[in-house]
C-alpha cells in the first residue's frame, strides 16, 4: 500500500468546491479532513454481559484507535481525493498464555502478507510501517496506577503510514476515553404513544409534482371488411365496435406522476401500516423527547 492512496480517482469542479467548502481548512468546529474512531472493551462487573466477566475470569482489555487524514492529491492533471495519513493502534492485555498465542498468530499473518521485517520489533510492507510492543506492566496502566491483574500481560501493535508523526495528544486519546469509565445509557424520555402508524404521515414532507396535460386522443381508424369498404354509412356491427373503442384507455393518455420521494415515502407508510395490520400491532412510539 502506497501513499498518498486514492481514493476517487478524478474529481471535477463541483466536487473539489464542495470538498474546499465542507472539509478542507480549519474553520469548522473539527478538522473535518480527519476521520477519527476508538473503541475499548473492559472486562468488568458492570459489563459482565458484554465482556463475559466472571470472579474466574475478569481484567481483559482491548483497545482500538484510528485515524484516517483525506486530502486532495494536484500531483496529476485532474485532482483526486487521497488517504494521505493513516494510523492505526491495537492494544491488548490478557493473560500471559493468551498473549503468546495472539503474538504467534500476528507472525503468521504478517508471513502471509509479506511484510518486510526491519528490526526485532519494526515491519515495513511499501509505505505501511508496524510496531510491536510487549508489556508486563502498561506504561498508560502505571501513568494512571491501573493495577495488572496477576499474570497478565499486554501488547500494542501499531500500523501507520511512512514518515507520520503521531503527536502525544493523538496517542492519549484512547487511555483518556478509558480514564472516564463506563458509557452510562440513555433514559428512555416520555415519548407520545400512537395507536397506528398513520400519525407518521404529519411528519413527512410528501411533494407532489402537478399533473401533465392530457394530450388529445388520437382518432382510431378501423378497417371494415372488403365488401363494406363500399359502403359509405356504417354498418351495425361496426358501430358498436366504434361505440366501444371510444370507452376504452387511449395509449397516449398519461397518468399524473408523483415524485421519487412521494412514491417512497407513500410505500413506506402502505407497508408499515400492512404489517401492524397483519400482526396485530397497537401502539408504537412516534416522537422521543430525549431522541
Amino acid at each position: 500500500m502506497f501513499f498518498p492512496h486514492p481514493v476517487i480517482e478524478q474529481l471535477d469542479d463541483t466536487q473539489v468546491a464542495t470538498w474546499d467548502t465542507h472539509f478542507a481548512g480549519a474553520a469548522h468546529e473539527r478538522p473535518r479532513a480527519i476521520e477519527e474512531g476508538i473503541w475499548r472493551r473492559t472486562q468488568e462487573q458492570t459489563n459482565a454481559d458484554q465482556s463475559g466477566w466472571s470472579e474466574d475470569e475478569h481484567g481483559r482489555r482491548r483497545v482500538v484507535h484510528y485515524r484516517y487524514r483525506y486530502d486532495i492529491d494536484y500531483t496529476f492533471p485532474v485532482p483526486r481525493l487521497v488517504l494521505a495519513d493513516l494510523y492505526l493502534y491495537h492494544s491488548v492485555l490478557a493473560p500471559a498464555a493468551e498473549i503468546e498465542a495472539y503474538l504467534k498468530r500476528i507472525a503468521a499473518w504478517l508471513g502471509q502478507g509479506r511484510w518486510r521485517q526491519k528490526g526485532d520489533t519494526t515491519w515495513s510492507k511499501g509505505d505501511l510501517r508496524l510496531t510491536i510492543t510487549e508489556h508486563d506492566e502498561h506504561p498508560q496502566d502505571e501513568r494512571a496506577d491501573r493495577d495488572t491483574p496477576p499474570g497478565f500481560r499486554s501488547v500494542d501493535v501499531v500500523i501507520l503510514s511512512d514518515e507520520f508523526e503521531v503527536s502525544r495528544t493523538v496517542r492519549q486519546l484512547p487511555w483518556n476515553v478509558l480514564a472516564g469509565g463506563m458509557r452510562i445509557k440513555e433514559t428512555r424520555g416520555e415519548p407520545t404513544i400512537a395507536k397506528d402508524l398513520s400519525e407518521l404521515l404529519q411528519h413527512m414532507r410528501v411533494h407532489r409534482s402537478p399533473p401533465p396535460a392530457l394530450d388529445r386522443p388520437q382518432s382510431r381508424t378501423l378497417r371494415s371488411h372488403p365488401a363494406r369498404a363500399r359502403s359509405q354509412r356504417p354498418g351495425p356491427r361496426r358501430v358498436r365496435a366504434v361505440a366501444s373503442d371510444l370507452h376504452r384507455p387511449q395509449p397516449n393518455r398519461r397518468r399524473p406522476r408523483t415524485s421519487t420521494a412521494s412514491r417512497l415515502m407513500t410505500g413506506l407508510a402502505r407497508d408499515l401500516l400492512s404489517r401492524l395490520s397483519a400482526n396485530g400491532a397497537k401502539t408504537c412510539p412516534v416522537t422521543d423527547g430525549q431522541g
